[in-house]
């Protein structure tokens, strides 16, 4: 009797251990879908001038196999206006950005040096020169970070008969992880320009580029989201009308911009149109 209860009792608790280990199951999470990244193939654009003058641009992107860009090439309706082929490393990073004429001739290129975590640390601007008929080094801009987002300022140099001297400085501040102001000085650290910048929370066609964006440390970097309004003003604070403006825009169902509708205070107005292949 006793060994028939001790038997009962194991088999019990075997069929509790069974109904805890299925209680404690987890159920596996969803699958999450992959995100689409859309790789820009076309911009198309319009502009009137104050003076009524018109015109339009298309602008035509082209990949390699790994999905990097190579070239840019950008057409009016009288022909090409200029094209851009871009080069890299064995670790896929942007070295060399070639300008070519309407011929296809390199007339001047960009060079990028890196540091040892990826970042642009200097690039230099080689243009032809007739002087001497070949491409020469005319300007180098050396840059610095607050983080690998976030570029703190530029030191402008420029060449002249082989002497490399300093012309000046750009001082850059975020606001929120976004690239708000910049203020240009010249060699005496006075001021010759400043920008005040404002965001969509979209993405930027560079958001699929990054090999490109990180080579564009420029205005906007680090490229994520699109500029909708540009202040700028120069040494005596006066507006720059020609380059200020505002914008509208449209999206794509990826976040994409897909258009915008610009117009700068010199009354100049600008629409572009963006084609993407996504996947």
């Amino acid at each position: 009797m006793k060994r028939n209860l001790l038997y009962l009792l194991g088999v019990l608790l075997l069929l509790s251990g069974c109904f805890e280990k299925e209680d404690k199951e987890e159920v596996p999470e969803p699958a999450t879908e992959p995100e689409i990244i859309c790789y820009l193939q076309k911009i198309e654009t319009t502009y009137t001038y104050a003076d009524g003058a018109s015109g339009s641009t298309r602008e035509y992107f082209t990949y390699d196999t790994s999905d990097r860009l190579i070239k840019t090439a950008k057409h009016s309706s009288d022909g090409m206006i200029f094209s851009n082929t871009f080069e890299y490393d064995a670790n896929g990073r942007l070295t060399r950005e070639n300008m070519l004429d309407g011929d296809g001739n390199i007339d001047s290129y960009y060079d990028n040096e890196y540091d040892k975590e990826g970042k642009v640390i200097s690039y230099t601007l080689s243009v032809y020169s007739n002087q001497y008929g070949k491409l020469i080094p005319m300007s180098r801009t050396v840059c610095s970070y607050e983080s690998a987002k976030q570029v703190k300022s530029f030191h402008h140099y420029v060449t002249k008969d082989g002497v490399e001297t300093q012309n000046g400085t750009t001082q850059f501040t975020y606001t929120g992880g976004l690239m708000t102001r910049s203020l240009r000085l010249d060699k005496n650290n006075q001021k010759v320009k400043e920008i005040i910048l404002a965001y969509d929370d979209k993405k930027k066609y560079m958001s699929a580029l990054p090999a490109y964006w990180v080579q564009m440390v420029a205005e906007g970097f680090p490229h994520e989201h699109n500029i909708m309004s540009k202040a700028v003003t120069d040494a005596t604070g006066n507006a720059v009308n020609k380059e200020s403006f505002t914008q509208t825009a449209t999206y794509t169902p990826e976040g994409y911009l897909a258009s915008y509708s610009r117009k700068y205070a010199d009354v100049k107005t600008e629409q572009a149109t963006y084609t993407y292949t996504c996947k």
